[in-house]
């Protein structure tokens, strides 16, 4: 049974009642008998044990309801999920509205500092824009010069709990465009080189969008529910400088 909380109030009243029972023990010690006195001499020398008690049940009994009751459990250095990623139960580029362009063109035309051309008369691939990659800051102008990069990889968000999701989730994630950074078009060399690493194993190149690249991954498995390594926190702090680090889930 958990405590009922304290307040000042029934503190006060308790030390009260605790005072009031060392009173009537002295009362009664000076007009029993003898033997009745001894008995309220006993009361007497028991009172302020009967306060400090009192006074712990209305401090809620030592407990602390409200409080933490125990640490929290320390990260682990490393997940490791029950099942192996395989990147088919992750359907990606899908045209969820219908309109022909998938979300690759869809990422594409968003992020493009032009209006873009497409291969198509209907309008639904991709040829060229102008793409500034946020990982190396390199200009890009030809869409197949461009990769469609989940910030954080599938493979982690697999591994970081997204292994247990349905498959219609995993598809959710997969071509996410609620969060601009989210995907990112994105050089293709620097793409490569980052694979599925997380970033306690790589950082953009561009130093300058590190801090905010901290962020985003914090908040993406933030919004997903997904868990995180130790030293996968201690790179995204690193990343940022203490002052600037982001707020971990």
């Amino acid at each position: 049974m958990s405590a009922e909380p304290s307040t000042p109030e029934t503190v006060r009243a308790h030390v009260v009642a605790g005072r009031e029972a060392v009173r009537t023990s002295e009362r009664l010690r000076a007009t029993l008998p003898v033997m009745g006195r001894r008995r309220a001499v006993v009361l007497t020398r028991f009172a302020p044990l009967l306060i400090l008690a009192l006074t712990f049940a209305a401090c809620g009994g030592g407990s602390n309801p409200t409080g933490p009751t125990a640490p929290a459990s320390p990260l682990p250095d490393v997940l490791v999920p029950p099942v192996p990623y395989s990147r088919d139960d992750w359907p990606h580029w899908i045209d969820e509205d219908g309109d022909c362009q998938d979300t690759r063109s869809e990422v594409l035309i968003r992020d493009s500092q032009l209006p873009v051309t497409f291969r198509d008369a209907r309008g639904c691939v991709v040829a060229t824009g102008r793409w500034v990659d946020p990982y190396s800051g390199t200009v890009l102008t030809d869409a197949s010069d461009v990769d469609i990069d989940h910030l954080v990889p599938l493979e982690n968000a697999h591994n970081s709990g997204g292994w247990a999701w349905p498959r219609s989730q995993k598809q959710a994630y997969a071509n996410h465009l609620g969060d601009s950074e989210h995907l990112l078009a994105v050089y293709d060399h620097v793409n490569q080189s980052k694979g599925s690493k997380g970033p306690e194993e790589w950082l953009p190149p561009n130093a300058a969008f590190r801090c905010e690249y901290a962020h985003a991954w914090s908040r993406i498995k933030a919004a997903w529910g997904l868990r995180s390594t130790s030293v996968e926190q201690r790179a995204l702090t690193n990343a940022c400088g203490l002052a600037a680090a982001p707020t971990f889930p």
